[in-house]
């Protein structure tokens, strides 16, 4: 999991293809039972990804609104986790 964080920072260019792969891993990392660090790199790979975006919007560079498009079932997921 800790790898989907080091490409949501540094290959944000090309996750676009597989983001809906990407959401359904982190989503059920997140919610494994017992697994405390495994479900806080879940949550740590799109709260890393909104932080690229914003940089990104900072610097007028294009995002791929990831955070948007996934904000209802982000939003669920944390709340479901706390």
């Amino acid at each position: 999991m800790e790898v989907l964080v080091e490409i949501a920072r540094h290959q944000y260019d090309y996750i676009g293809d597989y983001i809906e792969t990407v959401k359904m891993y982190t989503h059920q990392a997140a919610t494994l039972e017992d697994k405390p660090r495994v479900n806080a790199q879940g949550i740590e790979f799109w709260t890393t990804l909104a932080e690229v975006e914003k940089m990104r919007l900072k610097q007028g560079q294009s995002i791929g609104g990831y955070i948007q498009m996934y904000l209802t079932d982000n939003l669920e997921l944390i709340l479901k986790c706390l």
